[in-house]
């Protein structure tokens, strides 16, 4: 189970680096639109012509590049206090949240527990019983 959240953490850190490293950089979109449809889309260069009126295709055919590219100056924020009612609130949410749950993982000792057969029927010897 360790293994598998660890799996879980590294991939989604991998994944959100290269999504912030993307979106800092910028992505080039270049769609080739023929008539009134899209006909191609290409994000690595020049979207080609599939329409087959390579003669026409200055009349019905044209390409439009769109560029995206996050513009954030990362700038740090400047820090906020908080007050001791706040900070006591968000202390005691952390704890709670911190406590185990999982009752599965604990080792009960007398789950497995057999108690021992008698030799002789004590109640029966000594002539006791309840009525």
């Amino acid at each position: 189970m360790h293994s598998y959240l660890s799996f879980v953490k590294r991939t989604f850190s991998i994944f959100l680096a290269s999504l912030v490293l993307v979106a800092t950089s910028g992505v080039g979109i270049t769609k080739h639109i023929c008539g009134n449809r899209v006909a191609s889309v290409s994000i690595t260069g020049d979207a080609g012509c599939t329409c087959g009126a390579m003669d026409d295709a200055s009349n019905c055919c044209h390409s439009e590049r769109e560029f995206f590219q996050l513009d954030d100056d990362f700038s740090v924020a400047p820090v906020q206090t908080l007050s001791i009612y706040s900070a006591s609130i968000i202390s005691v949410f952390v704890y709670h949240l911190s406590l185990d749950f999982d009752e599965s993982n604990k080792l009960v000792a007398y789950l497995n527990y057999k108690p021992p057969i008698p030799d002789k029927d004590i109640p029966v010897l000594i002539q006791s019983f309840l009525i």
